[in-house]
């Protein structure tokens, strides 16, 4: 997987003479796609003249790989797409047509001449192009930022971890500016998706961790698979969740369609998302409870995400007594499947109702997140018994309660209400 001295050294003569500056990268190790991109030379980013070139030949009798220093120093924009989201890319090329594209300097490595959307694009420097990496959107733009250091690009004639070799279209020389329609573009994705990032930072946390799940973490088992929010019907309920989740915290429709972009790629189509977009009534957001038994949203979700008034429903658990537990279980189970977290709430506040203060808990930022209550599969016969003497035990003094002007006004009072809300009382 060793490129051979005379052909890195041919390549590092010819960017040299049109005026960009190279410098090593680790040397690449087969399956290892993270190997053979990082710089291993301090300094490169702030490089303004090329190497010397015995600097250079000493790295490339060691195999290593080697990169361009983007930036005005050698008058280089890179547009690389590592992940071809459709709807983005299509949006970017927005105002080329389809033979401007074609003649653009691309770069790109093909392993057995299988094709690949992905690589990258060649301009001169475009100081107007919002400059950095964009992993959830599938692109980055590599140029130098305001401080004035370099991104880093792979080039000719390294390799690739698959074995296969970085080749260019056609002479670097002739890369041209970067089309003005697509600095615009590029830049009113990457504004549109930094607005939407504070929309998802007003809404319940769950729906931020999927997402990040989804676009940005590759440990997670979701990473790219869109089809979570695509595919039957649980996918199509969890997709309109979201979005009306986003809508209720003050999204825009151009927000809106970015985020469809990401979740439908080639599928997307903007006349029906924008009518979709329309249908969905911002009013009707998940229940906790939905969200709670959710496949993929329960994995992400604790009950200390739903509202600060949680914290103390997890506090007011810890201190039922032990048969009192033993109902409040039997009363979780029985619905489990329908308004759960309801359910839930309701028991708890009404038995702190009727003679036992609420716990003051404030949820604050340094707070552990806290579990959600396991949903107890079985119960034997025993408890099923002691269960249901303590429950109608609990309806029996309900019934007896004080009238509002009697009771101690320091005690919460919405108990028995909330449980008749809930079913849980007849």
């Amino acid at each position: 997987m060793m490129n051979d001295k005379e052909t890195i050294m041919s390549a590092y003569d010819e960017y040299t003479i049109r005026g960009i500056i190279v410098h090593p990268l680790s040397v690449p190790e087969a399956g290892n796609r993270k190997t053979g991109k990082s710089p291993v030379y301090p300094g490169w980013n702030e490089r303004k003249e090329p190497y010397h070139r015995k600097f250079i030949e000493d790295f490339a009798e060691k195999g290593n790989n080697f990169g361009i220093v983007c930036g005005k120093a050698s008058d280089v924009t890179v547009l690389d797409i590592d992940w071809y989201c459709s709807g983005i890319i299509d949006h970017i090329f927005n105002g080329l047509t389809q033979a401007e594209v074609n003649n653009l300097v691309r770069q790109k490595h093909e392993k057995d001449g299988k094709k690949t959307e992905k690589g990258h694009f060649f301009f001169r420097y475009a100081a107007e192009a919002t400059t950095g990496i964009n992993k959830e959107l599938g692109f980055d733009v590599l140029g130098q930022n305001v401080l004035g250091k370099s991104n880093n690009c792979v080039c000719y004639p390294s390799i690739h971890a698959d074995g296969s070799q970085y080749r260019f279209s056609k002479d670097i020389a002739s890369r041209t500016e970067m089309p003005k329609c697509m600095i615009t573009n590029i830049n009113e994705i990457i504004e549109l998706y930094a607005g939407l990032k504070d929309v998802f930072c007003k809404c319940r946390p769950v729906f931020s961790k999927i997402w990040r799940a989804v676009f940005a973490d590759e440990e997670s088992d979701i990473y790219h698979n869109s089809s979570v929010f695509r595919v039957n019907k649980e996918g199509r309920d969890r997709s309109l969740g979201l979005f009306a989740e986003l809508l209720a915290h003050g999204a825009t429709a151009k927000q809106c369609s970015l985020a469809c972009m990401m979740i439908f790629g080639r599928d997307y189509d903007d006349k029906i998302t924008l009518k979709e977009l329309r249908n969905i009534d911002s009013t009707k957001t998940l229940t906790s409870a939905k969200i709670m038994c959710d496949e993929y949203l329960g994995k992400y979700a604790t009950y200390a995400d739903f509202d600060p008034f949680e914290a103390t429903i997890d506090e007011m658990e810890k201190k039922l007594s032990p048969r009192a537990i033993e109902a409040y279980e039997r009363i979780l189970i029985e619905s489990a499947y329908s308004d759960f977290d309801a359910v839930r709430r309701a028991f708890l506040v009404g038995a702190f109702s009727n003679g036992a203060k609420a716990p003051e808990t404030k949820k604050s930022e340094d707070m552990e997140e806290l579990e959600p209550v396991e949903k107890v599969e079985d119960l034997t016969a025993s408890k099923e018994r002691m269960a249901q003497e303590e429950y109608e035990k609990y309806q029996e003094q309900s019934k007896k309660e004080e009238t509002p002007k009697e009771q101690d006004q320091s005690v919460p009072t919405p108990g028995l209400d909330i449980l008749k809300a809930a079913g849980c009382i007849i």
